[in-house]
This record gives C-alpha cells, sequence and structure tokens, in this order.
C-alpha cells in the first residue's frame, strides 16, 4: 500500500525491470491513492448550544445525559405516607392514543400506575404547564386516598415470581390492562373504564412471567415459565 501514494515512488527512475514490474503491478492492482483527499476546510465544530438548536429544529429527541445540570427531579405522592405497607409502583404507562371529544380537549392525559399489590391508580399527567411551578400537572386518582375504595386486579398474583413492569401492558387506548403472574396461569383483561377485570384466559401451563404489545396495539404475546410463548 505504501506503493500505491501518489509522489511516493516514480517507476521510471527504477533500473531493476522486476522491481519496476513489481509495483506497477501493485499501483495498478490497489490504485493511486491522492496526496489530499479533500480540498474544502472541515466545517467548525458546533457549540453544544448550536447542536441543541439543530436537534431541536430536526425534531430528535435531546439526550438527558448531556443535560444532567438542567434535570430535576420531583416527587409525586401517589399513595398517603400514613399506610402502615407502601407497597412500591412497579408499572407506569401512559395510553399512545389519548381518544378525546371536542369538549375533553386540553384537560390531563392519563397515566396509569400499578404496585405490587395489583393496585390500579388511573391518574391525569399533563408533561407541561405554564402555570404550574412544576411545569407539570399530576392529577391523582381520588380511588386511591382511601384504602376500601382502591381498584385491585382481582386474580391474587403468584408468591413464587417477583412482581415487576414485565407482568403488564396497557392498551393503545387506555382501556385496558393486560397482567400475567397469577396463581393460576391465567391472562387477565382488566377494564379501566368498568374498574373490573372482564376475562380470564388461561393458555400456558405455568405461570406467565412477562407479557408485551406490539407498536400496533392489536398484536399481544405471552411468555411463561413452561418456556413457551403464545401470540
Amino acid at each position: 500500500m505504501y506503493y500505491s501514494y501518489e509522489n511516493v515512488v516514480h517507476t521510471d527512475s527504477i533500473d531493476d525491470s522486476i522491481t519496476r514490474e513489481a509495483i506497477d503491478g501493485m499501483i495498478q492492482n490497489f490504485g493511486r491513492i491522492p496526496c489530499q483527499l479533500f480540498t474544502e476546510p472541515h466545517p467548525q465544530r458546533q457549540t453544544s448550544e448550536q447542536a441543541a438548536f439543530q436537534i431541536d429544529i430536526q425534531g430528535c429527541p435531546l439526550n438527558i445525559f448531556q443535560n444532567l445540570r438542567h434535570i430535576k427531579v420531583y416527587f409525586v405522592e401517589i399513595i398517603s405516607t400514613n399506610d402502615e405497607v407502601l407497597n412500591p409502583i412497579i408499572f407506569i404507562s401512559i395510553p399512545k392514543n389519548q381518544i378525546r371529544s371536542f369538549i375533553q380537549q386540553g384537560t390531563p392525559d392519563t397515566l396509569i400506575t400499578i404496585n405490587t399489590n395489583g393496585v390500579v391508580g388511573n391518574n391525569g399527567w399533563c408533561s407541561y404547564n405554564k402555570s404550574s411551578d412544576n411545569l407539570f400537572t399530576f392529577e391523582r386518582d381520588i380511588t386511591l386516598q382511601l384504602e376500601k375504595n382502591r381498584l385491585t386486579t382481582i386474580v391474587p398474583f403468584s408468591s413464587s415470581i417477583n412482581i415487576t413492569s414485565r407482568l403488564f401492558a396497557l392498551s393503545h387506548d387506555g382501556k385496558f390492562i393486560f397482567s400475567g403472574g397469577h396463581w393460576d396461569w391465567s391472562l387477565c383483561i382488566y377494564s379501566l373504564t368498568k374498574s373490573k377485570t372482564i376475562s380470564s384466559i388461561i393458555h400456558h401451563t405455568d405461570i406467565i412471567t412477562c407479557l408485551s404489545l406490539d407498536s400496533t396495539g392489536y398484536i399481544l404475546v405471552t411468555g411463561s415459565r413452561d418456556t413457551t410463548c403464545v401470540i
């Protein structure tokens, strides 16, 4: 490759015909590499502010790890700390398709929360609100304030499995919650509009350990401890 660079070697000055022929063959095989590939200077490097502005124009999401100094953590109490047992929230989801009527325009989006006991919260969420000091609006589900009013999935979870977010999926229209991990090996469908479980389907021979909806919201895949999956 050294001989293929421009002006590195002059074959006419080589007396040995065998060497000259070998170098000519190498140049013909690899081609001639010019001394200068680009004639225009490299564009000036952008500042972080200019790069962020360009990304914003293109509609690309910003990398939060490049703006850690501007991130502020907020705390929202879902269930009162006066409760004797606080079960952590393990599933949070916002429906992809927020269906509203004309008179509902401007109202907060739906934000669904589920804790390890299966308590469902149908909260309100608005990611940006100029009138709020927090720059967001969060409306807690009123049923979470009193224990007797809390909505839970009817079928208990199995004690032999860790309850994680992989056991839940929210329909794109925000009307149904799909849950696994139940002791009877079932897939449960919980209606948020009716506040109850409307269907329990069993297709596995062991506990469902994970489930997921596809990007269209029409295909649900469940995986079980029996090493099978159902579409």
